[in-house]
């Protein structure tokens, strides 16, 4: 029990303590900080008292014990992977206090079904569970353990997230419409199911072709999916670069043929291909 004298719980506070099972955290406190209860593996529930304005990065990340998490409508700001690798977390709600998520804030968790934000919210929004800014034109998380296997993004979408489909292991499919213009850093890396990324034929910054993800002039390979069923690839001679992780975890891969064309392979392009 932390006395009421505290006003802020500090970085990496209580980082690693497994043995932690429960906590209460006074009124006092309007601060945790970044790491503050990382891989707190014993902690099952947490509730954060309404004199608490900001969650940090990674503040809770790797709690896999956690299933319950009460966030007051005190919080303004939630950090970086904050709640990343929660992977018994079921369901969570965003007050409407919230001005800002962080990357990855819900990233890799397993169980997460559903994100759900108050109507009353002026930043952000959820359909279907599913995490948006308000005007639905950022998707900014899909929920890890939705049981889902395809998803059509809506059209008014111009922007996907980083991270925003990390860790989607039910999803087989993905259809991106013409709308969108950019799509963030690892955005469908941990899909080991995801057999196909499909573009819109009239989008004017991206294609697909046989399910995977290129940019409009197919000189950049973005991503492969990891459970694609071709097996040995050649990129084709249009390729310059291989993005970042543009084959991470394609464990069924057993050859790729890089043309004379490519200039640049980028981090983590062929990381974990088994």
């Amino acid at each position: 029990t932390i006395p009421n004298s505290v006003t802020s719980i500090e970085n990496y506070a209580f980082y690693e303590c497994t043995s932690l099972a429960s906590i209460t955290i006074p009124n006092s406190v309007t601060s945790i900080g970044n790491y503050a209860f990382y891989g707190c593996t014993s902690l099952a529930s947490i509730t954060i008292p309404n004199s608490v304005t900001s969650i940090g990065d990674f503040a809770f990340e790797g709690c896999t014990n956690l299933t319950s998490v009460t966030i007051p409508n005190s919080v303004t700001s939630i950090g970086d992977c904050a709640f990343e690798g929660c992977t018994s977390l079921a369901s969570i709600t965003i007050p409407n206090s919230v001005t800002s998520i962080g990357r990855g804030a819900f990233e890799d968790c397993a169980s997460l079904a559903s994100i759900s934000v108050d109507e009353n919210n002026e930043n952000y929004s959820s359909d279907d569970g599913i995490l948006f800014n308000k005007d639905k034109t950022i998707l900014v998380q899909y929920p890890s353990g939705k049981t889902t296997s395809t998803y059509s993004i809506p059209n008014s979408v111009t922007s996907i997230g980083n991270y925003a489909f990390y860790g989607c292991t039910n999803l087989t499919s993905v259809t991106i419409p013409n709308s969108v213009t950019s799509i963030g850093d690892r955005a469908f890396e941990g899909c080991t199911r995801l057999k196909s990324i499909n573009v819109d034929t009239n989008n004017k910054n991206y294609l697909s072709i046989d399910g995977i993800l290129f940019n409009k002039d197919k000189t950049t390979l973005i991503r492969y999916p990891q459970a694609s069923a071709i097996t040995e690839y050649n990129i084709p001679n249009s390729v310059t670069s291989i993005g970042e992780n543009a084959f991470s975890w394609c464990e069924s891969l057993t050859s790729v043929t890089i043309p004379n064309s490519v200039t640049s392979i980028e981090n983590y392009a062929f990381y974990e291909c088994t």
